[in-house]
């Protein structure tokens, strides 16, 4: 039996399917323009990010999980301009050589150092030998005749009226439909690998450079060790809006480590939050935007306010240190005051709409994390 050809196919495959993608491309310009008037804190521009990368990335050095043995982040390899325009930067595995358009090569924005760590970031997956990477590169070259070659199937098996024809050209298109499902993993894996290599070589430095990834939240004291901050990250990039260093050890006494449990389980019932947590954490950008949007009670201290932003959230057990010198401030009837008032502030949240409006929609999160430092400081 012949194939025909259905005039919906239009309406609801072809019409929808290029609208999407026209929009797609009309949010990447848009975002690319904003962020390319935006100067980098490091005042590089592209070419200069790359170099920085690759320098820094070739001394940097991690363990392989099989061996042990250690190795570069990343291995220099040639920068080139690209002639094609805007947009246009890519990284060749083939000829392996990145090439940069002339806006991200010559311009010290944001928007540089973003697409050329993200381009490093396919480099990166090349030389660990990405099984993904691997298979959408064996594609490539299948994948530059398939639309011409399947189009032409279809049409002269139209024409002809041969099914075997037109489903030679279907075979052929999803050659271009599987690199295309391959590449999604391989693009979102790029940008995480840019983003660990810009922090790991220590470019990123201002909110600006970090729009869109994460900020981190220790006690000034430096109780909490910034060494666990890597670990922190690692677990946010696994689609976690919140992640708390678990505590764990025995850090104070008992009788505030029977306290603490107390309020944390009564808490983490009321808001969600971890009964571990405290104030070491990681947060999106995302949540941050969130709590900076919240409206509420100012009793209610910040990991609550973390509980109650509904996004997804978890801890990682570290082993806290005694506190070095000192002690702390803090009675234990202040504690008990605090405790019971940021408890109280959690119920009238949730069950009083009118507790939902007692400060403006707008509330600087500086000063919440300010006032959570000062009632919760150990």
């Amino acid at each position: 039996m012949f194939l025909y050809f259905d005039p919906r196919y239009i309406l609801f495959v072809m019409l929808p399917a290029l609208a999407i993608s026209a929009g797609v491309q009309l949010y990447l310009r848009s975002t690319f323009g904003r962020w390319r008037q935006v100067r980098n804190s490091a005042g590089l521009t592209g070419e200069q990010v790359a170099d920085a990368l690759f320098e820094r990335g070739s001394v940097a050095a991690v363990a392989t999980e099989r061996s042990g043995k250690r190795i570069p982040l990343l291995k220099r390899i040639p920068i080139q301009r690209s002639q094609a325009g805007a947009l246009s930067d890519h990284f060749d595995p083939r000829a392996n050589v990145v090439r940069l358009s002339e806006p991200v090569a010559t311009q010290p924005s944001v928007a540089s150092m973003a697409v050329v760590a993200h381009e490093l970031g396919h480099v990166q997956q090349q030389q660990r030998h990405s099984p993904l990477m691997a298979a959408r590169t064996v594609l490539v070259p299948a994948v530059t005749f398939s639309p011409m070659l399947s189009y032409g199937l279809i049409f002269g098996g139209l024409i002809l009226r041969s099914s075997g024809l037109v489903w030679l050209g279907v075979l052929a298109f999803a050659l271009v439909v599987l690199f295309a499902v391959l590449t999604l993993p391989v693009e979102i894996d790029a940008s995480r690998r840019g983003l660990r290599l810009l922090r790991e070589t220590g470019l990123m430095q201002t909110g600006d450079d970090a729009h869109g990834s994460r900020a981190v939240v220790l006690d000034a004291d430096l109780q909490d060790p910034p060494e666990w901050i890597p670990g922190l990250l690692a677990r946010a990039d696994e689609g976690f809006d919140a992640v708390f260093a678990g505590r764990r050890g025995r850090y104070q006494s008992l009788h505030r480590t029977f306290t603490s449990f107390v309020y944390k389980s009564a808490q983490h019932l009321l808001c969600g939050v971890p009964r571990d947590a405290g104030m070491y954490f990681v947060l999106s950008r995302r949540l941050v935007d969130r709590l900076t949007e919240f409206g509420g009670s100012d009793r209610l201290t910040v990991p609550t306010l973390i509980g109650l932003s509904g996004l997804p959230l978890v801890s990682v057990p570290m082993v806290r240190p005694r506190r070095a010198r000192g002690k702390s401030s803090y009675s234990s009837l202040r504690r008990f005051s605090l405790g019971i008032a940021n408890l109280w502030a959690i119920v009238r949240w949730r069950c009083l709409a009118s507790a939902r409006s007692e400060l403006p929609v707008r509330v600087g999160i500086a000063r919440r994390l300010g006032a959570c430092l000062r009632e919760e400081g150990e």
